[in-house]
C-alpha cells in the first residue's frame, strides 16, 4: 500500500472520528439526567443512625381500624415500635405477649420512602441497568430549562420511537394484563440529583387467558408530585402526591427532626383517597434509642392466634418482594392476605392500598 493511500485511510478514519464525537455532543443529556436521580434512601440515610428503636403512636382512623381488628382477636392493646437497621424500617407490635411470627406489620408499604422510592422506580426503571438500557432504545427524548422553588431544572420528555415503550406483560393465571407507555415527562433538579414531577400516559387492558379477541386498551394519566425539606442544609424527601386522570389518590409525608449531630423521623402520614373521602395513618415517633430493639419473648400460647400468624408471614412476604423489586409479586401476596385474612391488622392497611394503588405502582 502506497503512502498515498494510507494517508487516505487515515483521512477517512479521522473524519469519521469527528464525526462520531460531534454526534456523541450533540447527544442530549436527558437520560444522563433521568440515571442520576437519588432513591430517597440515598439522601436520607447518610444523615440518619446507623440504627435505631424507636416508640410509634398510631393515629388517624386507619389505625383506629387497625385496632379495632387487633382487639376483635381478644389481643391486649397495641404498642407500636419501628426498628432500623442501617438498610431497612421494620414497624411492628411491640406487646411482649405477641409472638414474634405475629408482630410484624407491612413496614414497607406504611413507609414513605420505601413507597417514593417504588413510584419512581416503576416509571424510570433508573436501578436496573437493562430496564433503563431498554427506555433509551425505545423513546427519544426532548427537553426544557424550568424552575422549581427558584432553583433551575430539566422537563425531560420521553415519547416512543415506535408506537409504544415500557411494554409490560402480567399472567395472573386466569387473567393477563398488558401496559405499556406512550409518554414519560420528569422534572429534574440535574444539580441535586431530585425528581420534582413525574407525569405519565399509560395504556392498559385485562383479558381472560382464552380471550379469542383482545379488548381495546383503556388510557390513563397519572402524574407524581415530589416535595423536599431543606431546612437542615440537606434536601430530604418530604411528601409524594399521586394522582390518577387528574384525580387525587395517594399523599404520604415526613416530617424530621434532630438527634443530636444526626437526623430522624418525628411524624410520617400516609393519606388515601377514596372518592371525596380521604383516610390518613399518621405515625408519631417519640424516645429514639440508638440500638436495636429488644427481641422478642418467648410466646404465650395463651395469646397465640394462628390466623395473625399467618397474616404476619404474608406481609413479610409482600414487604420481602417490595423490596427486591419485585412489586407484582408483592401486590398478589397482599392480594392473598386480604381475601384470607381479611380480619387481621395486617389486612387493614394492604385492602386501603390495595383500592387505590393502580398498575402503575405495581
Amino acid at each position: 500500500m502506497d503512502r498515498h493511500s494510507v494517508k487516505l485511510i487515515c483521512c477517512i478514519f479521522t473524519t469519521l472520528g469527528l464525526i462520531a464525537t460531534n454526534l456523541f455532543a450533540q447527544e442530549g443529556p436527558e437520560y444522563a439526567i433521568l440515571k442520576s436521580i437519588k432513591a430517597p434512601q440515598d439522601l436520607l440515610f447518610p444523615h440518619f443512625p446507623p440504627r435505631y428503636c424507636v416508640q410509634v403512636q398510631l393515629s388517624g382512623p386507619v389505625a383506629e381500624e387497625m385496632t379495632g381488628a387487633i382487639n376483635k382477636l381478644q389481643f391486649e392493646s397495641p404498642v407500636f415500635r419501628e426498628s432500623f437497621n442501617g438498610k431497612e424500617f421494620n414497624l411492628y407490635l411491640a406487646n411482649s405477649n405477641y409472638p414474634e411470627q405475629t408482630r410484624e406489620l407491612l413496614s414497607g408499604l406504611l413507609n414513605p420512602l420505601e413507597l417514593i422510592n417504588m413510584a419512581v422506580e416503576s416509571v424510570i426503571k433508573y436501578k436496573s441497568e437493562n430496564k433503563f438500557a431498554e427506555l433509551q432504545d425505545q423513546t427519544s427524548a426532548s427537553h426544557e430549562i424550568s424552575s422549581v422553588n427558584g432553583r433551575p431544572v430539566y422537563k425531560i420528555r420521553l415519547i416512543p420511537k415506535g408506537n409504544y415503550f415500557s411494554y409490560s406483560y402480567n399472567d395472573n393465571g386466569a387473567f393477563v394484563e398488558e401496559s405499556w407507555m406512550k409518554e414519560l415527562t420528569a422534572v429534574v433538579d440535574s444539580a441535586l440529583s431530585l425528581v420534582y414531577e413525574l407525569s405519565a400516559t399509560k395504556q392498559q387492558r385485562q383479558f381472560s387467558v382464552d380471550a379469542v379477541d383482545k379488548p381495546s386498551a383503556r388510557e390513563s394519566a397519572v402524574k407524581y408530585i415530589f416535595s423536599y425539606e431543606f431546612g437542615t442544609g440537606v434536601p430530604l424527601p418530604s411528601r409524594m402526591e399521586f394522582f390518577s386522570d387528574g384525580e387525587p389518590v395517594l399523599d404520604i409525608s415526613a416530617v424530621y427532626g434532630p438527634l443530636g449531630d444526626q437526623i430522624v423521623f418525628t411524624r410520617k402520614t400516609i393519606c388515601v383517597y377514596q372518592g371525596s373521602e380521604k383516610a390518613c395513618l399518621e405515625l408519631a415517633h417519640t424516645d429514639y434509642s440508638c440500638k436495636a430493639c429488644p427481641s422478642a419473648k418467648k410466646r404465650n400460647p395463651r395469646f397465640y392466634n394462628r390466623k395473625l400468624e399467618k397474616a404476619a408471614l404474608l406481609s413479610k412476604k409482600a414487604v420481602d418482594q417490595l423490596r427486591n423489586g419485585n412489586i407484582s409479586v408483592s401486590t398478589r401476596v397482599l392480594e392473598e392476605l386480604v381475601e384470607k385474612y381479611g380480619d387481621t391488622p395486617q389486612a387493614v392497611e394492604a385492602r386501603r392500598l390495595l383500592a387505590k394503588l393502580p398498575s402503575q405502582l405495581r
